[in-house]
């Protein structure tokens, strides 16, 4: 069985799936980063699953940076990736994070994989992903997503700074 959790700033969903469907599903509102483990032991313990039954956890994670493009199993170096694309989802990643950590406390030998929203553009050409500005005013070759608002506030500010006309 494996356990799919998408961990929130402020909620917890999981899923339990032997096969193609759902055998169990729980969901926690209104817990809290610091209540994620708390929230998934309880959600683990409603669904009747026993930890023994379960061979993996799979996290939803918005956004892996520019080299984690494809579903992984987390490793330390994973993590520090996960961690340092923090500021290209400052509202999702620290909570995926907390809900990694949750489930290392709870079920410290489970394996764990992360599944990116990222991963759906990773395969766009540039003239897609990349922004209209001079190469040396790109923020860290920051490529430009649906999901990545910080990204555009990054933009607009450049072009303040170099058109001030344009952005009024």
């Amino acid at each position: 069985m494996l356990l799919i959790v998408n961990a929130g700033s402020s909620s917890l969903k999981l899923a339990v799936y032997d096969g193609p469907d759902p055998v169990a599903r729980e969901a926690e509102e209104e817990i809290g980063s610091d209540g994620h483990a708390a929230a998934l032991d309880g959600a683990l313990r409603r669904t009747g699953i026993p930890a023994s039954a379960l061979q993996g956890a799979a996290h939803r994670v918005v956004h892996g940076g520019p080299r984690l493009t494809a579903a992984c199993r987390i490793t330390s170096e994973v993590h520090a990736e996960i961690n340092a694309a923090v500021p290209l989802a400052p509202l999702h990643n620290p909570a995926a994070l907390v809900g990694i950590q949750a489930v290392v406390r709870l079920l410290p030998n489970l394996p764990q994989y992360a599944a990116f929203d990222t991963a759906f553009h990773a395969t766009n050409p540039e003239v897609a992903t990349a922004y209209a500005l001079p190469l040396a005013e790109r923020v860290n070759d920051a490529a430009r997503l649906v999901i990545a608002p910080v990204l555009d506030e990054a933009a607009r500010r450049v072009l303040e700074h170099r058109a001030p006309m344009a952005c009024r």
